[in-house]
Protein backbone atom coordinates (compact mmCIF):
# COMPACT_ATOMS: atom_id res chain seq x y z
CA UNK A 1 0.00 0.00 0.00
CA UNK A 2 2.93 2.30 0.64
CA UNK A 3 3.87 2.33 -3.05
CA UNK A 4 0.33 3.39 -3.91
CA UNK A 5 0.45 6.23 -1.38
CA UNK A 6 3.80 7.36 -2.80
CA UNK A 7 2.50 7.32 -6.36
CA UNK A 8 -0.61 9.20 -5.21
CA UNK A 9 1.65 11.97 -3.88
CA UNK A 10 3.88 11.87 -6.98
CA UNK A 11 0.77 12.63 -9.04
CA UNK A 12 0.20 15.78 -6.98
CA UNK A 13 -2.88 14.50 -5.20
CA UNK A 14 -3.73 15.70 -1.70
CA UNK A 15 -4.36 13.46 1.28
CA UNK A 16 -4.14 9.74 0.72
CA UNK A 17 -6.06 7.18 -1.32
CA UNK A 18 -8.90 5.28 0.29
CA UNK A 19 -8.21 1.56 0.65
CA UNK A 20 -11.26 -0.73 0.54
CA UNK A 21 -11.41 -4.53 0.48
CA UNK A 22 -14.30 -6.85 -0.26
CA UNK A 23 -14.67 -10.18 1.49
CA UNK A 24 -17.07 -12.95 0.49
CA UNK A 25 -18.52 -14.96 3.36
CA UNK A 26 -20.93 -17.82 4.07
CA UNK A 27 -21.72 -18.71 7.68
CA UNK A 28 -23.67 -21.50 9.31
CA UNK A 29 -24.55 -25.13 8.72
CA UNK A 30 -24.17 -26.06 5.06
CA UNK A 31 -23.37 -22.49 4.09
CA UNK A 32 -19.70 -23.07 3.27
CA UNK A 33 -20.40 -25.34 0.30
CA UNK A 34 -23.32 -23.24 -0.92
CA UNK A 35 -21.27 -20.05 -0.60
CA UNK A 36 -18.28 -21.52 -2.41
CA UNK A 37 -20.53 -22.76 -5.23
CA UNK A 38 -22.15 -19.33 -5.57
CA UNK A 39 -18.84 -17.47 -5.57
CA UNK A 40 -17.35 -19.93 -8.07
CA UNK A 41 -20.36 -19.38 -10.35
CA UNK A 42 -20.10 -15.58 -9.97
CA UNK A 43 -16.41 -15.63 -10.90
CA UNK A 44 -16.64 -18.13 -13.76
CA UNK A 45 -15.90 -15.37 -16.29
CA UNK A 46 -12.33 -15.43 -14.93
CA UNK A 47 -11.90 -19.04 -16.01
CA UNK A 48 -12.27 -22.28 -14.07
CA UNK A 49 -8.97 -22.11 -12.18
CA UNK A 50 -9.43 -18.52 -11.00
CA UNK A 51 -13.07 -19.18 -10.07
CA UNK A 52 -11.99 -22.17 -7.98
CA UNK A 53 -9.33 -20.06 -6.25
CA UNK A 54 -11.91 -17.39 -5.47
CA UNK A 55 -14.29 -20.00 -4.08
CA UNK A 56 -11.60 -21.25 -1.70
CA UNK A 57 -11.24 -17.73 -0.28
CA UNK A 58 -14.85 -17.48 0.92
CA UNK A 59 -14.76 -16.84 4.68
CA UNK A 60 -16.74 -19.59 6.42
CA UNK A 61 -16.15 -19.21 10.15
CA UNK A 62 -16.15 -16.50 12.80
CA UNK A 63 -12.42 -17.12 13.25
CA UNK A 64 -11.77 -16.53 9.54
CA UNK A 65 -13.67 -13.25 9.64
CA UNK A 66 -11.97 -12.01 12.80
CA UNK A 67 -8.55 -12.90 11.38
CA UNK A 68 -9.19 -11.02 8.12
CA UNK A 69 -10.48 -7.98 10.00
CA UNK A 70 -7.39 -7.95 12.23
CA UNK A 71 -4.99 -8.36 9.30
CA UNK A 72 -6.64 -5.63 7.24
CA UNK A 73 -6.76 -3.24 10.19
CA UNK A 74 -3.04 -3.82 10.77
CA UNK A 75 -2.16 -2.74 7.23
CA UNK A 76 -4.30 0.40 7.51
CA UNK A 77 -7.33 -0.48 5.43
CA UNK A 78 -10.01 2.22 5.48
CA UNK A 79 -13.09 0.10 4.83
CA UNK A 80 -14.11 -3.55 4.61
CA UNK A 81 -17.15 -4.71 2.67
CA UNK A 82 -18.53 -8.16 3.47
CA UNK A 83 -20.54 -9.86 0.73
CA UNK A 84 -22.80 -12.76 1.77
CA UNK A 85 -22.66 -15.64 -0.69
CA UNK A 86 -25.73 -17.37 0.71
CA UNK A 87 -29.10 -15.70 0.18
CA UNK A 88 -30.41 -16.44 3.67
CA UNK A 89 -31.14 -13.23 5.56
CA UNK A 90 -29.56 -14.68 8.69
CA UNK A 91 -26.16 -14.15 7.06
CA UNK A 92 -26.30 -10.48 8.00
CA UNK A 93 -27.23 -11.33 11.59
CA UNK A 94 -24.44 -13.91 11.81
CA UNK A 95 -21.90 -11.37 10.56
CA UNK A 96 -23.20 -8.71 12.96
CA UNK A 97 -22.71 -11.10 15.90
CA UNK A 98 -19.08 -11.54 14.90
CA UNK A 99 -18.13 -7.94 14.17
CA UNK A 100 -20.58 -6.21 16.50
Amino acid sequence: MQSIVEEWKNCGRNGRPRFVATNAFALGTGAADRGADQYRHYNQFLGAEAADQAARRVLTSPEDIRKVIQELEQVGLDEMVFLPQVTDLDQVDRLAEIVG
